[in-house]
């Protein structure tokens, strides 16, 4: 699917754009070398903002076709008759590829109910209740997010064809860290780095994790210190180190270096401290999105809930 999202980017670059309107599984072609072409551009259509984007509705596979596309009281047995005009652009594309990756995951054909996206009285069902069936069929799927961006009700909501490949490319380097954390013939490590203020208990976490004990006094980290543990993950053992960061302002200048290659990022706070969630959470966080790996794995712990 990363190959049909590069088609489609490279269609709405074009000045002005093209918009395929018939993207479904049956216009994906493989080549020899499974490389994915878009094919079947019979009702392709470069929209100038003369046209003011107003096309006729449906124009292509009503399944797979974006809401907006539709008008109250359609019925595709008089789908080319009448001059109704809908407005759209190209983000009806990215709906359609969002249903043709949801019929990739589900390996079945997409069926809605009902086939339009309009109940009698008139009003819009959403496409994530008259999709639920096809979208409960692909269980946690790793690329579930991906199609619910895609067939957002909104057109505005949706991502661009650009943002698709970027999303694609994230998923498949979290595939290959996987996939070179299997690899090797020595135990793998993964490392994973706790952050938060002063005082949130990260030493207290890690302690009880590695060593099955508890103690009400920890002496404050300074600067930063480690814990090894081994664990099985897969039918494979693995080798997890845990960095603990000191939470004091002047120890935050080694954060940016710290988090620059690890698989996980855990960010700390106090429960019986707002301002350790207020201001120290959106401070951390503001270090992953600059320094951190994109697939890194994120998890937030409130720490000290016996003392709420």
């Amino acid at each position: 699917m990363l190959d049909v999202a590069e088609g489609l980017t490279y269609l709405h670059q074009q000045d002005p754009p093209i918009i395929h309107r018939d993207l479904a599984s049956k216009n994906v072609l493989l080549t020899k070398k499974r490389q994915a072409k878009i094919a079947d551009v019979g009702v392709a259509k470069m929209l100038s903002e003369g046209e003011q984007m107003y096309c006729s509705p449906v124009p292509g596979t009503p399944v797979y076709a974006a809401p907006e596309t539709f008008v109250p009281g359609y019925d595709p047995r008089f789908a080319m008759l009448g001059g109704c005009r809908v407005e759209y652009d190209t983000k009806i594309d990215i709906f359609s590829f969002g249903i043709t990756l949801m019929e990739v995951i589900n390996g079945k054909l997409p069926s809605p109910q009902p086939c339009v996206p309009f109940a009698s009285d008139g009003r819009q069902i959403p496409e994530r209740e008259r999709r639920k069936r096809d979208i409960g069929m692909m269980g946690e799927h790793k690329l579930k997010e991906i199609v619910f961006k895609c067939i957002e009700d909104s057109s505005e909501r949706r991502p661009g064809a650009e943002e698709l490949i970027e999303l694609f490319q994230c998923e498949s380097a979290k595939i290959k860290q996987k996939e070179h954390i299997a690899k090797g013939g020595k135990t793998p490590k993964i490392d994973v780095v706790l952050l938060g203020g002063s005082g949130v208990g990260k030493s207290s976490l890690i302690l009880r994790y590695c060593e099955h004990s508890f103690f009400d006094k920890i002496v404050p980290t300074v600067g930063l210190e480690f814990a090894i543990s081994t664990i099985r993950l897969h039918d494979r053992e693995f080798t997890l180190k845990i960095s603990d960061t000191a939470g004091q302002e002047k120890c935050q200048s080694i954060v940016p270096q710290l988090i620059r290659n690890v698989q996980g990022i855990v960010i700390v706070y106090d429960v019986t401290n707002r301002s350790s969630f207020i201001k120290g959470v959106p401070r951390m966080h503001k270090f992953i999105k600059k320094y951190a790996p994109d697939n890194v794995s994120l998890t937030l712990v409130g720490n000290k809930a016996e003392e709420a």
